[in-house]
């Protein structure tokens, strides 16, 4: 499953930015109204370059060149400067070739908040023409004006607040905040969920207990809702489980479900076919339970998706 990101920034490049800097600057500078979408680190008094390493993904236009630790950090000049420009260094496969006017773009991951794919528009090309007309003449920004991506704050905040919910009475529904809530704070709330989900389950499918794992910690398995999203159902780890890609898509499709006495149910439909046998195979057995009880799936949630997406009559044929 490739990387999702969130929203992307932009800033068109000023010769200080680029590798044709007489000064030899390693990288473009991120400006002060961007900073706050990038993460924090810090930045002790008297450290020449204070910073953190970052994942990132380097791109030339719509081609991907290179995979690199670059680093995000401050340009203090030996600690003289606080708190000095922070750019983004080590990314030589874009810095060589970058020259002032081409469009850097800066996109941060949704599962992984220390990936981040950096993208280089030269002039010239149909990429840059296409984003050089979303600027609207600005400087740098957020790319689609009105729609940034979240904050650490914003994210951090997501997080308290869904913990929280998750201590008081199940709301299977989350109506309002599908109407009223900003794009922003959609994502925020929803990358809070997938993190709490896989959390509770240590990164393992419930249903087959496997789940493959990066090195960047990054896992396989994904955060299932009982009740979609897409019928209000809420971002609420009691709507919710961790599984395998495989195990989800069944679940989504209807194809099994949980009983009220906590086992698998397979629908008999889909018995019959040899490409199901695996599936078949956990028919009447219990899920892994997550590590806090608390948060086990709620039997109402469970109900609704059997009554709803297991008991659902099948499409009319055509």
């Amino acid at each position: 499953m490739e990387e999702e990101f969130d929203a992307p920034l932009f800033k068109v490049l000023a010769k200080n930015d680029t590798g044709q800097a007489k000064s030899n600057q390693g990288g473009p500078v991120i400006p002060k109204e961007l900073q706050a979408y990038m993460p924090e680190f810090e930045r002790p008094p008297g450290v020449h370059a204070p910073g953190m390493e970052i994942e990132a993904i380097l791109m030339l236009g719509a081609t991907e060149v290179d995979r690199v630790k670059a680093r995000y950090q401050a340009q203090t000049w030996g600690g003289t400067r606080i708190p000095g420009e922070l750019r983004i260094t080590r990314i030589p496969a874009l810095h060589k070739v970058s020259k002032a006017g081409d469009i850097f773009m800066v996109e941060r991951g949704l599962d992984n908040r220390n990936l981040f794919r950096l993208t280089l528009l030269q002039q010239g090309t149909e990429q840059y023409s296409e984003v050089h007309a979303n600027t609207r003449k600005r400087k740098s920004g957020a790319l689609v004006k009105g729609a940034p991506p979240a904050t650490d704050a914003e994210l951090d905040s997501a997080e308290k607040e869904q913990v929280e919910r998750e201590t008081k009475a199940f709301e299977m529904f989350d109506k309002e905040a599908v109407k009223h809530e900003t794009k922003t704070k959609k994502v925020a709330r929803s990358r809070a969920f997938v993190k709490l989900v896989g959390d509770y389950y240590s990164g393992k499918c419930c249903l087959c207990g496997q789940g493959l794992m990066l090195s960047a910690g990054k896992w396989e398995t994904e955060a299932a809702h009982i009740v979609p999203r897409g019928k209000e159902g809420a971002d609420d780890a009691r709507n919710g489980l961790a599984l395998c890609r495989s195990h989800h898509w069944a679940f989504d499709h209807g194809m099994w479900g949980i009983m009220p006495d906590g086992k698998v149910m397979v629908r008999s439909d889909i018995e019959g076919h040899p490409q199901n046998a695996s599936l078949v195979a956990f028919k009447g057995k219990e899920l892994t339970k997550p590590s806090d009880a608390s948060k086990a799936p709620h039997a109402d949630a469970l109900a609704w998706h059997i009554a709803n997406i297991v008991n659902r009559p099948p499409p009319a044929a055509s």
